[in-house]
């Protein structure tokens, strides 16, 4: 809780599917697969391999609404959080970013510009 109290949003550049934005952002998260770490589920997943990623921002949010909205988190219902955006994209990029950290699957990465964009048919799986 006192983390929460102190905690101060980010000013970002970003730009979705082309789009140039700038605002203050609590949370975001972009990806293609229902959990983003512990358990939490930020996405409003659909479709892996649809082509886009599922993003999802908050912008603001009071400590009440996120004490007593923490459970959405857990069972994929962010997407009914009245705070929450969720859009689906095939690019986002981060600009001018020197206050925003980013991290890539549970590992900080630091701070910076960022490009995140899909490659079709990158990954291949075989399975014997």
């Amino acid at each position: 809780l006192s983390s929460f109290s102190s905690f101060k949003k980010s000013q970002i550049n970003y730009s979705m599917d082309s789009v140039k934005t700038k605002s203050d952002i609590f949370l975001f998260s972009i990806g293609i697969c229902r959990f983003s770490g512990a358990g939490m589920q930020f996405t409003d997943f659909k479709h892996h391999k649809n082509g886009y990623f599922d993003f999802t921002m908050i912008k603001s949010i009071t400590l009440f609404s996120v004490l007593t909205q923490i459970l959405k988190l857990y069972n994929g219902k962010i997407n009914t959080v009245r705070e929450a955006s969720c859009f689906h994209m095939k690019e986002f990029k981060m600009y001018q970013n020197d206050s925003c950290y980013i991290q890539a699957d549970g590992e900080l990465i630091g701070k910076g510009n960022a490009i995140f964009e899909l490659l079709p048919d990158a990954i291949q799986f075989i399975i014997p």
